[in-house]
């Protein structure tokens, strides 16, 4: 006979029971929240672009970003990319009309055939900090320009130009003489006032300013994300777009060391697109169907072999250059290099898409037996050159093909490999060369004065071949002297015949830029027209 159970007994056992049922109710709870929130956080972590943040482009690039500031990002590609989506200028360049249109300014006037500027600005123009943009700003960011402090590449563009505040909304630039390039000048960046002490505050290398930016442009910055065992490395940066309404939310960098780590980004759904000028990427992708691949050409940057006319080799010589530009199979080494693809052919130091570029330019065409005659009566010893070129894997490709063509007419080519980080300084800087591959880009105007002047043959100036003309000279001044388009043409016309009978380097091609992008993105950010890289953004800024 079972034992009786008093009552008191039950009603504590029932006691018991409940609590412990109670408290596991509790821990189920607690279970299943936690399972549920590390759910979500591994799908915001991994899956954020596809899950989350349905607008949020994941970008990669290789490097760092150095000066996000537009007073000195000109030399980091990483740095133009970010300021140009951050900041605005007084005019920026409009690609349907190719012209330059206002951008902070409303609209600008140019007098005295190029001499005066007068801009009128536009009202209720905000930083991202809240801080209304004034007149004060935009003559702050060209004082820190004109300071005997600032050495970096806007320099020169302002070095003899008396800028005026006419009133709260008008600003007057007069130039000692007239120049009609100056216009694309104006597209330099504005920086807050209010967030510097001083000129020389504005100049700090280490400032803050130059790692978390505040603009004026489409996107504000957001943040960064450093590396956890790298000190200062910066894994990502996050910039807000502050159109809420735009098909692209944020735009979230993604830097890595090498392509290598680049490419297995992609592969693994890290990122989302990437730009790059290496032409076998489309090989190494091709059986990657969830991508696109834009291919454009970048109107503004060309590669050509640049000539040390200084040097005490025969490639001082008109008649070595004439050979080397007679000797080079063009449409051979394009279909080599670049398989499958249309790459633009250059002429002489203006692209073929310009309005200042001559169509009946003297040309040397591929002709080995030319190229032999006139070199014969020069002795072996004599014809024994370097060819440096900065290290890729697209200049190794092309150098070694521009060696064997160089070596059929008789010369004897060593070929000499530069980092790209070493370039400037042991290359560039104290033209230490003697025939040089090399890209150069250029602005929108076709203005080479910078480029092929004789006052420029010197380091941090941009002459390296150092070549010198006072024809050339000449017709480089006139067409800085009236905006009137055809008088510019006719100077243009000068150049380009003094520049092709001195030989001073060989353009070869206009080099194609690829922009990978997944499906989902493609349609979203369509690409038209790349001048210069950062352009790949310009659907999103309009």
């Amino acid at each position: 006979m079972p034992t009786p159970i008093s009552p008191l007994k039950f009603i504590n056992e029932t006691r018991e029971s409940i609590k412990k049922s109670h408290f596991s109710s509790i821990i189920t709870i607690i279970l299943g929240v936690t399972i549920v929130a590390a759910i979500l956080y591994y799908l915001t972590t991994n899956y954020s672009s596809t899950v989350f943040h349905q607008n949020e482009l994941r970008e990669g690039i290789i490097g760092q970003p150095r000066f996000l500031n537009p007073l000195f990002s000109e030399e980091n590609e990483i740095d133009r990319t970010v300021t140009s989506l951050v900041f605005n200028g007084l005019v920026k360049y409009d690609y349907d009309t190719k012209s330059f249109i206002g951008d902070i300014a409303e609209k600008y006037e140019i007098q005295e055939d190029g001499k005066v500027y007068h801009f009128y600005l536009k009202d209720n123009i905000y930083f991202h900090d809240g801080q209304k943009l004034t007149i004060d700003d935009i003559l702050f960011t060209y004082e820190v320009i004109q300071s005997d402090n600032y050495h970096d590449f806007w320099k020169d563009a302002f070095s003899d130009v008396q800028i005026e505040k006419i009133n709260d909304k008008e600003l007057k630039m007069t130039l000692k003489a007239p120049l009609a390039s100056f216009i694309e000048h104006n597209t330099v960046g504005i920086l807050p006032k209010h967030l510097f002490k001083d000129v020389n505050d504005a100049l700090r290398p280490d400032h803050i300013f130059n790692v978390s930016p505040v603009g004026t442009g489409k996107f504000k910055y957001f943040k960064k994300e450093l590396f956890s065992d790298a000190a200062h490395k910066i894994e990502s940066l996050i910039l807000n777009n502050t159109n809420n309404n735009s098909v692209i939310s944020k735009i979230r960098f993604n830097f890595y060391d090498n392509e290598e780590a680049l490419l297995n980004a992609f592969k693994m759904g890290e990122i989302d697109s990437f730009g790059s000028l290496n032409s076998n990427l489309q090989n190494t992708l091709k059986d990657w169907t969830k991508k696109k691949v834009n291919i454009k050409p970048l109107e503004q940057r060309y590669y050509g072999l640049f000539f040390n006319l200084k040097s005490a080799k025969k490639i001082n010589t008109i008649e070595v250059r004439e050979a080397i530009a007679r000797s080079i199979n063009l449409d051979e080494l394009l279909k080599s290099v670049f398989p499958n693809e249309e790459v633009i052919k250059m002429n002489g130091p203006i692209e073929t898409s310009s309005w200042a570029y001559d169509k009946d330019i003297k040309t040397y065409a591929f002709d080995l037996v030319k190229a032999k005659e006139l070199i014969k009566d020069i002795p072996e010893e004599e014809l024994q050159f370097t060819l440096t070129y900065p290290n890729t894997e697209v200049n190794y490709e092309t150098a070694t093909i521009l060696k064997k063509h160089l070596e059929d007419i008789g010369l004897k080519i060593e070929l000499n490999s530069v980092t790209l980080y070493n370039l400037r300084d042991t290359v560039v800087g104290p033209r230490d060369f003697e025939i040089l591959l090399l890209g150069q880009e250029v602005f929108h105007d076709p203005d080479r004065y910078a480029l092929w002047h004789s006052t420029q043959t010197d380091y941090p100036n941009l002459n390296i071949s150092q070549f010198k003309s006072r024809f050339a000279d000449r017709a480089l001044e006139q067409e800085r002297k009236t905006t009137d388009q055809a008088k510019r043409i006719t100077a243009y016309k000068d150049f380009q015949r003094y520049f092709q009978s001195e030989i001073p380097a060989v353009m070869l091609y206009q080099p194609n830029y690829y922009y990978f992008i997944i499906n989902r993105f493609a349609d979203k950010m369509p690409i038209s027209q790349i001048y210069t890289p950062e352009d790949r953004f310009n659907s999103l800024l309009k």
